[in-house]
């Protein structure tokens, strides 16, 4: 899905935030995703960044990247499974908005994971009249 959104002329950026404890696999993870997704001919950089603290981490690393010469413009996060972490998404959506980024939370299924790609709906807000909300089924 991620290939799906920035081909065929965007990038993405990996960010992989650790306490310390597992930076060596979320590295390999990320360099591993990495090359997936260069294969598919997706430019992407990763890196990782050690924190403590879920959503002052994302913040951080939101800030950082809007510095750089292509940055962001969407902030797609996989919702954690502890509700503690539901409530500080909605600070780091702020933050995207400060950012002027979109955001999209990815929810896993418990039993088929992203699903099967048959159909993904997407819904638009309206910016101003020109702009209506409207539902989109990509195949």
């Amino acid at each position: 899905m991620i290939r799906d959104i920035a081909y065929p002329v965007g990038s993405i950026k990996l960010l992989g935030i650790t306490n310390g404890k597992n930076l060596n696999t979320l590295s390999k993870q990320l360099m591993d995703s990495q090359q997936a997704l260069m294969d598919d001919a997706v430019f992407t950089s990763s890196t990782v960044m050690e924190g403590e603290c879920f959503p002052d981490d994302i913040r951080t690393g939101m800030q950082a990247m809007s510095g750089t010469f292509f940055r962001p413009n969407l902030l797609f996060l996989e919702l954690p499974k502890n509700k503690e972490t539901h409530q500080a998404i909605s600070s780091v959506l702020e933050e995207a908005k400060k950012q002027h980024m979109g955001a999209a939370l990815l929810v896993r299924y418990d039993v088929s994971g992203l699903g099967q790609r048959r159909r993904i709906n997407l819904w638009i807000t309206g910016q101003n009249k020109q702009h209506s909300s409207q539902q989109y089924a990509l195949k």
